[in-house]
């Protein structure tokens, strides 16, 4: 890869990592680029990991259900260690949502 090139999965985790932040709020425009980024690379997990935490910290517990089952299609790791997100807080949003959505705790 040429100096200065950006790897072809860099975009996309940017939008994973505004998509998370998203699961406090409406998620608008970043479920938007969560949805883009599953058109562009079906495959690719992260991107089912995010939507399934919004789904389930949305309370949309069917949704995120379905997101898992399609994670489980492409992967057997549903939820990963996130030991490489910066923010604490971020973590275990993501983890938390995942573990919901994968019927690994209760909602509130």
């Amino acid at each position: 890869m040429a100096s200065g090139a950006i790897a072809p999965k860099q975009p996309l985790v940017a939008a994973t990592a505004t998509s998370i932040n998203a699961c406090s709020s409406p998620p608008v425009a970043p479920a938007l680029s969560s949805f883009r980024s599953l058109q562009e690379h079906p495959a690719w997990a992260p991107t089912h990991r995010v939507l399934a935490a919004c789904y389930a910290h949305k309370g949309q517990l069917d949704k995120a259900s379905e997101t898992i089952r399609q994670l489980r299609a492409i992967t057997p790791v549903i939820v990963p260690s996130a030991a490489h997100w910066r923010k604490p807080e971020h973590r275990e949003l993501f983890l938390s949502g995942l573990r919901l959505a994968a019927g690994e705790e209760k909602s509130t």
